[in-house]
């Protein structure tokens, strides 16, 4: 029963649902966790900021500091099914998680850890008109992530 505890804790904190968009190459994230809010990537930053809900203040990754290299990467050519479509299936390892995932918008990630494993599946994809403004940050104050 604890690991239905902890999947219960990282739900209310994660949420169980994320809503996803995606232009130009930047994307914003949110859902209905109770700790992290949202995050956008600024591709002309090369940024992820993210904003948890006991902080006012966005905190930001370098997204090109690899901090955790891939060691090994397999493929699989439309092995999996997510949304009626036939996918690839790209498995990546690093030296601290195993993921399944690639340089495309993936419908199903797996998050392999010691401590955990967070899979991910998109229920809808859908076109939509979306303004850069729908990107822009809130004027917060900004901070590197400890993480």
């Amino acid at each position: 029963m604890a690991g239905m505890r902890v999947a219960a804790q990282y739900a209310s904190m994660l949420g169980d649902y994320m809503d996803c968009y995606i232009k130009g190459g930047s994307y914003k994230s949110s859902g209905n966790g109770k700790y992290l809010q949202y995050q956008v990537y600024v591709k002309s930053e090369n940024k992820i900021y993210s904003k948890m809900a006991p902080s006012d203040t966005l905190y930001w990754t370098d997204a090109s500091v690899d901090v955790d290299p891939v060691t090994d990467i397999s493929v699989s050519k439309k092995s999996e099914e997510v949304l009626g479509l036939m996918c690839d299936k790209i498995v990546m390892k690093t030296k601290s998680a195993f993921a399944e995932g690639a340089k495309a918008l993936p419908l199903r990630t797996v998050i392999e850890t010691p401590q955990f494993t967070m899979t991910s599946i998109a229920t809808e994809v859908k076109a939509e008109n979306l303004k850069d403004s729908d990107f822009n940050l809130p004027n917060l104050p900004k901070k590197k992530s400890p993480f």
